[in-house]
């Protein structure tokens, strides 16, 4: 399984990708910090899921997923934010993300969202 984390947080991509080392067996994670670099890893590997931090500088999470899914449709992303703002959650939708998870939902939501995507 291959798995991008995109955020601005270097801290918060450490603990995300530790977890999702700890929660799956065989995992390659790749990171990215904005926006544009998630389009450029895309381009160049099939991930299986992304995840996708909604507030960003440079290019947000809702153009990254828009512009992203352009090219790719078939790609998972779920948006993943501290933000539940409902504006927020419904652009990241209307971008094409498959999920919206805060970064304070428990583990085991994490797990099952990434496991039900994958066998979609």
């Amino acid at each position: 399984m291959k798995i991008l984390v995109v955020d601005d947080s270097e801290p918060m991509r450490k603990v995300l990708i530790m977890l999702l080392k700890q929660l799956f067996d065989s995992v390659e994670i790749d990171e990215a910090t904005q926006g544009l670099q998630a389009i450029e890893r895309h381009q160049s590997t099939n991930y299986d899921v992304t995840f996708m931090d909604v507030s960003m500088p440079e290019m947000n999470g809702v153009e990254a997923t828009k512009r992203i899914l352009e090219e790719f449709p078939d790609r998972k992303i779920i948006a993943f934010s501290m933000n539940d703002d409902k504006e927020k959650i419904t652009a990241m939708f209307s971008a094409g993300a498959k999920q919206y998870l805060l970064k304070t939902d428990p583990v085991e939501k994490i797990y099952e969202t990434v496991t039900l995507l994958i066998r979609k």
